[in-house]
């Protein structure tokens, strides 16, 4: 079974990788070896350039054990990676297990557990690069997968020739490209039986959508599809170039990304949905999860009353503010843990006081008869009130907060001189009217921060 291939598709796929820069000289490749036709014909073109480029490569086969056939799959690539003087690597794994365990379907199983053994073999043999043998086909399925579940210009590019690590030289390939390929040059593969049947998603697509399009509709609908998708990765990468630079101008603090309403209205339409959908990779640290409805419900958010909040994936929450929408992951903030103000605090009767007031925002004089509680230092809670009005009528702490623009996370970190619920002094902020001391005060309580 030793390999010396040379066809239209060889050059095809040669002339593929030159173009995207799939590969250079002294490359370490991993190649997904599961047997297949796509694998096979992938595994072939890179033996064509193991010597031109100089590779090294390694074979990665996993063994799922959901096929009776899975062992003979086994054994076929081991004796040809052996006879191709090709290091192999087998990994055996329970992927109804892992299923169950972490409540995915099986395909994605699958693929997380193919994606992490690859990363392995990568990182132990030195690997730069991991090639995978998708083709026109799969990308064409992966438009319609997307379109199904919803998605953006993204998910409508479908598949790159190369993403990171991951490489996919069979991309400029149908399938029948690949099966002729194989049949003229005699190579053999493994025949994967649930292929035709309909029990994941893709297989649905592929023997039901996509066969119905080929046949009935137009013989070039694969070749045609993904013309357009390479059309709308252009697209997308241009506007993620774009959304990039707009991103420089999206404000940022410890508290995560914040996007004013001003810049938000003044974006051109078709980039406010990138740099909504941007900011939060960016908070997230993730992109899988977020999809287009919570980029709709955070532009939403714009028109909601200050302090609203959304939950997002990974933890994160978008939270309306005066000036914009603050996103990013929630900071409890512990009273207990933070140092204490260090205050002084002293008496002395009103005919001792003088007329002179103290002048510093960091002492104040109130009128100690009318305390009615322990004096407290702390931060708000519920029930708070503060008279800020001659006629010492009091409201709410919440309000006086809201009427002053003051954020919320700003509000739980002020340190009040409290008499039970009376508010007596937001530290460096105002002071209530009903402490002031008067013409009826006799004794004066002075409070001093350090």
């Amino acid at each position: 079974m030793r390999m010396k291939l040379f066809s239209k598709q060889n050059d095809i796929v040669k002339e593929y990788i030159k173009k995207n820069k799939l590969l250079i000289k002294n490359d370490r490749v991993v190649i997904g070896l599961s047997g297949g036709p796509d694998s096979i014909c992938l595994f072939s073109v890179l033996l064509e350039l193991r010597k031109e480029l100089n590779l090294t490569l390694v074979a990665v086969h996993i063994n799922h054990g959901i096929r009776e056939e899975a062992g003979e799959d086994e054994k076929f690539v081991k004796i040809l990676c052996e006879e191709n003087q090709v290091l192999f690597k087998v990994f055996h794994e329970d992927v109804k297990k892992y299923q169950r365990k972490e409540k995915l379907s099986e395909e994605e199983a699958g693929r997380i557990l193919r994606k992490k053994n690859f990363q392995k073999i990568c990182e132990e043999e030195g690997c730069n690069k991991i090639a995978l043998g998708h083709h026109k086909n799969d990308n064409a399925e992966t438009l319609l997968f997307n379109l199904a579940r919803g998605t953006g210009l993204k998910g409508m590019g479908g598949m790159k020739p190369m993403e990171g690590k991951y490489i996919r030289p069979l991309l400029c390939l149908e399938k029948k490209e690949i099966l002729d390929y194989l049949d003229k040059k005699n190579l053999f593969y493994c025949e994967d039986r649930t292929n035709h049947t309909d029990d994941y998603t893709r297989n649905k697509i592929r023997n039901h959508i996509m066969n119905y399009m080929e046949e009935e509709i137009n013989v070039k609908a694969v070749a045609h599809i993904a013309g357009t998708m390479e059309k709308i990765q252009k697209t997308n990468d241009f506007l993620e170039e774009l959304t990039n630079q707009y991103m420089e101008k999206v404000e940022k603090n410890d508290r995560g990304l914040f996007v004013t309403e001003d810049f938000f209205n003044h974006l051109p339409e078709v980039m406010k949905e990138h740099v909504l959908y941007e900011s939060l990779v960016q908070v997230c640290g993730e992109k899988k999860d977020i999809t287009s409805f919570h980029v709709y419900q955070l532009e939403e958010l714009f028109a909601k009353k200050v302090g609203r909040k959304i939950d997002l994936p990974y933890g994160v929450e978008a939270q309306r503010e005066y000036k914009g929408i603050l996103v990013g992951k929630p900071q409890k903030v512990k009273a207990a843990e933070e140092p204490v103000p260090n205050i002084s605090m002293r008496t002395f009767s009103r005919e001792d006081a003088g007329t002179e007031f103290p002048g510093s925002h960091y002492t104040k004089w109130f009128d100690y008869d009318i305390i009615k509680n322990k004096i407290e230092i702390r931060h708000r809670k519920q029930g708070d009130k503060i008279a800020l009005y001659k006629d010492k009528s009091s409201k709410k702490l919440k309000d006086y907060f809201i009427n002053e623009k003051i954020p919320r996370e700003e509000r739980d970190k002020l340190w009040l001189i409290c008499d039970g619920e009376e508010v007596m002094w937001i530290l460096g902020n105002r002071q209530s009217k009903a402490y002031q001391i008067n013409e009826n005060t006799k004794k004066v309580l002075e409070i001093t921060v350090k």
